[in-house]
């Protein structure tokens, strides 16, 4: 009920595992060829409660990137409401404001990995002129930022 997963022969080294509900499951597989080639996988499909952009050093030249590694965190479980930073979070759909316009820009369709320790995604954005500028990273309907 809670992730399923898809697979095709001609690219048996992947799989994809689909999301369907909050939860946890837990996912086995074994090579059809030798049965000793197996590995469990817990997924844990929790809401976000909060995001975070974590600290790095953030200067480069005009058409230079800037990398923001992001962090978005959900609870281990209802009852202990220990936050747990997300392993995977490219699918979720940030609003992204940048306020002075004019210093960089940002594509949302170029999702990258995270980068660092605790980033589950990064955002890329691409230096058009000098000066600073303010980001701000939105999400859902109580709108985190």
């Amino acid at each position: 009920m809670v992730a399923t997963v898809k697979y095709k022969q001609e690219l048996s080294s992947r799989v994809t595992v689909v999301t369907k509900e909050e939860g946890v499951s837990l996912i086995s597989c074994q090579d059809v060829h030798n049965s000793v080639f197996s590995a469990n996988m817990k997924v844990s499909v929790q809401p976000v409660v909060d995001i975070e952009i974590l600290p790095v050093v953030l200067e480069t030249h005009i058409g230079g990137t800037v990398i923001l590694p992001i962090a978005v965190y959900g609870y281990e479980s209802d009852s202990s409401k220990t936050k747990r930073v997300f392993d995977d979070c490219s699918q979720i759909p940030f609003d992204v404001e940048i306020v002075e316009k004019t210093r960089v820009k940002y594509d949302p369709k170029n999702i990258m990995a995270g980068v660092g320790q605790r980033s589950c995604r990064s955002l890329a954005f691409e230096c058009i002129s000098t000066g600073n500028t303010r980001v701000w990273i939105r999400y859902g309907k109580e709108k985190l930022s």
